[in-house]
């Protein structure tokens, strides 16, 4: 049976890779393998070129930024299935709604997105660490990348994020509290959601 594919979204500054790493430490307690990956992934040629206009400033179209984005996962999309026929549950920090909200927030059009992300691997669940953009800027005062910079996309993103999270049934964590207590109410979400699939996830987080 192939892995679960566990999909962590929020602003930056949420702590989704803290709590991706918390979720791998709980699933490797209860006995089941699990993987963390996230995007973007600057280690590869396309993760080069987004570093470039997200950290040193090249200036780049915002649909050929979607593309890139989109494009650093379809170049490890082999990865991630391979990930998830080893693995009971692949966490990965950032998928395909990451790239359609913030494009959204861009005046993108949604069919487009969608269009770029169409073909990977779907996930079997999305998370949502929700955090407000005064929270991001407080974790986070200095060397921020250009999107975090941008109080008004970060806004528009986390609307739009919220607005997904509820159309499409994502489980939701509040993540501004103590990361522990995050940690808590993510594992117990993943182990709500998939101990069907995976009953050893019932024993975790209780």
């Amino acid at each position: 049976m192939r892995g679960a594919l566990v999909v962590l979204e929020g602003i930056d500054q949420a702590g989704k890779m803290t709590q991706a790493r918390a979720l791998q430490d709980a699933v490797h307690a209860g006995g089941l393998g699990c993987e963390v990956l996230h995007y973007p992934d600057y280690e590869t040629r396309i993760g080069q070129l987004i570093r470039g206009f997200l950290l040193d400033g090249v200036a780049l179209d915002t649909h050929a930024r979607a593309m890139l984005f989109a494009a650093n996962r379809w170049e490890k999309d082999a990865q991630v299935r391979a990930a998830c026929e080893r693995n009971a549950l692949v966490c990965v920090d950032r998928y395909s709604a990451s790239n359609i909200v913030y494009g959204l927030s861009q005046g993108i059009d949604e069919a487009w997105l969608q269009g770029l992300e169409a073909g990977l691997l779907p996930a079997d669940l999305t998370v949502l660490v929700d955090i407000a953009p005064a929270e991001s800027q407080r974790r986070k005062s200095q060397d921020r990348d250009g999107y975090e910079r941008n109080v008004q996309l970060l806004e528009a993103a986390r609307a739009r994020y919220v607005r997904m999270a509820e159309r499409d049934q994502w489980a939701v964590v509040n993540g501004e509290r103590e990361a522990a207590q995050v940690s808590k109410d993510l594992i117990n979400a993943v182990s709500d959601r998939l101990q069907t699939r995976f009953p050893e996830l019932a024993r975790l987080g209780r």
